[in-house]
């Protein structure tokens, strides 16, 4: 009997990462249908606390663009238990003519809330589709290790998190792991 639940235990420890929380922006209009999306990505929510996007005001003065853009989204993986295991980051800075995704200029990622045994190790995906254009793609993924305190990795994960700008100064989100 012991054995069984130790087995249990075990099995619960390797699936440690269950579901999203993510995949939003405040303009929920814009939000591609589910057949749009990957077949690869994991448990959608709509989740408008998730991303961020701010005016750079010093940027649109440099370029003469009418709006220039801080668009930041993540994906949030939690344990079997609700917990955060981690947050991936995407954040893509980009200005716009009111017609055109002008350029992307700057493109970061990150981690926040790493869990103990999460080990982010490299980028596997990073792309930003051509400008000028009506609709720019900026694209992150990255490898996660789930491992023991004892060093054994048990699982991997990949993040990814995708944001497509617009020249109307729209833009939307997608984010999943494969």
């Amino acid at each position: 009997m012991r054995s069984k639940f130790c087995r249990a235990i075990a099995a619960s420890a390797a699936a440690v990462i269950l579901t999203v929380v993510g995949v939003s922006n405040a303009q929920a209009a814009d939000i591609q249908s589910p057949e749009s999306r990957s077949e690869n990505a994991a448990i959608v929510k709509l989740v408008p606390e998730s991303v961020t996007t701010r005016l750079d005001t010093t940027r649109v003065k440099e370029v003469g663009a009418q709006g220039c853009w801080i668009t930041e989204a993540w994906f949030r993986a939690v344990t079997v238990l609700g917990a955060t295991f981690y947050k991936f980051h995407h954040r893509a800075d980009w200005c716009q003519d009111g017609n055109r995704v002008l350029g992307v200029h700057f493109r970061t990622h990150w981690f926040s809330e790493v869990s103990a045994t999460a080990y982010p190790r490299n980028v596997e995906s990073d792309y930003v589709t051509p400008s000028p254009s009506w609709e720019v793609t900026s694209f992150k993924k990255h490898l996660v290790e789930n491992c023991t305190f004892q060093g054994a990795c048990i699982s991997a994960t990949h993040p990814w998190v995708k944001l497509i700008l617009r020249g109307n100064a729209t833009w939307s989100y997608e984010a999943g792991q494969n």
